[in-house]
């Protein structure tokens, strides 16, 4: 046996002593899996969800008041305790789930309200858990007590929705040599699956988040089309398109309503600028443009090196951050 290591030019000590590259994935696998790893990353998830549960979850709702944004809001509650179907018997920009943004109680709406409400806090956890690249999750766990300070003001905590999603399809369409590219897992999946529920079910909150989610879900099944992924973005549309008929029959609307409520929204939405225009502090959307530059610097990196990736990114968060804009700045006072 030695004679024949000699003629392979092999020693006996390089065949006994492991390489160092052996020994550091020997070490990266017991790490792995040691149970305190796996027990501390229970431990933070649970923390994740827990945070966006309370966030997004009215646990402690409010009551009609004498001001003027309570009355429209109790006003919508009444429609759906009465029956009235969206689109035909009122016709407003928001629809059946309003009250998971407005978070006023009601008995008609009190248990729609939570369950669809945590529905969009584990979507939202789950999507934080997948985008985090640290081992244990952290980096996802400091974003929690920032969304708190977004608790009383309405869009911009729905609309980090969509920007989670395409997130997440985006690091999955980058080529896999990329470190900061997603390997397509199962926990991944469903992460997908979560999120594209919870965008079908924001146009029925506010139907003017439904240009978001609908923009969004072009731009990520179109890029995840063009990367190989067809099955992927084929049945994303689906699912999109068949919770978003689910929850409005949930809501006791007829399916036939379903695209006037839409339709007739178009009339307020055209006239909402001139009509509800509001001066405000010129500091404040200034503010916002230093924040929204900050943002795009912070994916400088990915809209350089991911191509098709980052430019589908790009596109998408200036769209967002538009509908954000309006959202806060065309009428700007205190409003939600």
């Amino acid at each position: 046996m030695r004679g024949m290591l000699l003629e392979t030019g092999l020693s006996p000590l390089s065949r006994t002593v492991p390489s160092p590259k052996f020994k550091a994935e020997e070490m990266t696998v017991i790490q792995f899996r040691d149970p305190r790893t796996w027990l501390l990353r229970g431990l933070v998830a649970a923390l994740i969800v827990a945070g966006c549960l309370a966030v997004f979850v009215p646990f402690a709702p409010g009551f009609p008041t004498t001001d003027y944004d309570d009355g429209w809001a109790f006003g919508l509650n009444a429609a759906v305790e009465k029956g009235m179907t969206f689109g035909q018997d009122i016709v407003f920009t928001f629809g059946p789930y309003a009250s998971i943004y407005t978070k006023q109680y009601h008995p008609a709406t009190d248990s729609r309200m939570l369950w669809s409400s945590a529905l969009l806090a584990l979507a939202f956890a789950t999507g934080l858990i997948v985008l985090a690249r640290d081992r244990y999750k952290l980096s996802a766990l400091l974003i929690v007590p920032f969304l708190g300070l977004l608790g009383g003001v309405g869009d911009p905590l729905f609309l980090c929705l969509p920007l989670v999603f395409l997130l997440i399809v985006c690091k999955i369409a980058m080529p896999a040599t990329d470190p900061a590219a997603l390997v397509l897992t199962t926990a991944v999946r469903c992460s997908l699956a979560l999120l594209t529920i919870a965008l079908s079910l924001l146009p029925l909150i506010k139907g003017t988040f439904g240009a978001g989610s609908v923009a969004v879900l072009a731009l990520a099944s179109t890029l995840l089309m063009v990367r190989g992924h067809k099955a992927l973005a084929v049945g994303g549309t689906l699912i999109f398109v068949f919770c978003l008929a689910l929850f409005w029959m949930i809501a006791n609307q007829p399916m036939t309503q379903l695209p006037a409520f839409f339709a007739e929204q178009e009339s307020i939405v055209s006239g909402y600028s001139d009509a509800m225009s509001i001066r405000g502090p010129l500091r404040e959307p200034l503010l916002y443009l230093i924040a929204c530059c900050l943002l795009l610097l912070l994916h400088f990196r990915l809209f350089r090196t991911a191509r098709l990736a980052g430019a589908t990114l790009a596109i998408g968060l200036c769209a967002l951050l538009f509908t954000a804009f309006k959202a806060g700045f065309v009428r700007h006072d205190e409003q939600p």
